[in-house]
């Protein structure tokens, strides 16, 4: 539907990354296998798995050294989590990709909270973050039947942006 917030950024800050959070290998989806069956419960059928990660872009004068810092202290739970960390974001074959971000326009708590953190950890330069979920679908449909499924079950499309890849 829309850009990638990383479109749309101020491009004359020096740095970006992809921070993608996911579940370990053994550790069960549970906000995929949900969506699953909602999704099969609306009749559509061809859905193999669907996993669910957490995604931010971080832009602003910060180190590679500072942002695997913040990704590992702010936004990672070691334990159930593994985390990615990309300049730009990943490309994906054979599978749908959903990103869902909160409009411009909207205040987003989760990135206003990472801020704050940042801050908290004596990292004092100017940084913008946006914060939003990737929804990972191994599935045999096609782009009308994934608007459908973003439409009603992923995005709030008052206050939310979805990407299709």
């Amino acid at each position: 539907m829309k850009n990638s917030p990383l479109h749309t950024w101020n491009k004359k800050m020096n740095k970006n990354f992809y921070i993608e959070i996911h579940l370990k290998k053994n550790f069960f989806d549970a906000f995929g296998d949900d969506l699953k069956k909602s999704i099969i419960e609306m009749g559509i059928t061809g859905i193999n798995n669907i996993y669910v990660s957490d995604i931010y872009f971080l832009q602003g004068e910060i180190s590679k050294k500072e942002m695997e810092k913040i990704a590992k202290n702010l936004f990672l739970d070691s334990i159930t989590q593994t985390l990615t960390i990309y300049t730009k974001p990943p490309e994906v074959h054979n599978k749908k990709i959903i990103e869902v971000w909160y409009k411009k326009q909207v205040s987003d708590p989760v990135s206003i909270t990472a801020l704050k953190g940042i801050k908290d950890m004596g990292i004092n330069k100017n940084i913008q973050i946006r914060c939003g979920k990737k929804y990972q679908i191994d599935a045999d449909i096609d782009k009308d039947i994934t608007e459908t499924i973003c439409k009603k079950l992923i995005a709030n499309t008052l206050i939310q942006d979805y990407r299709i890849s």
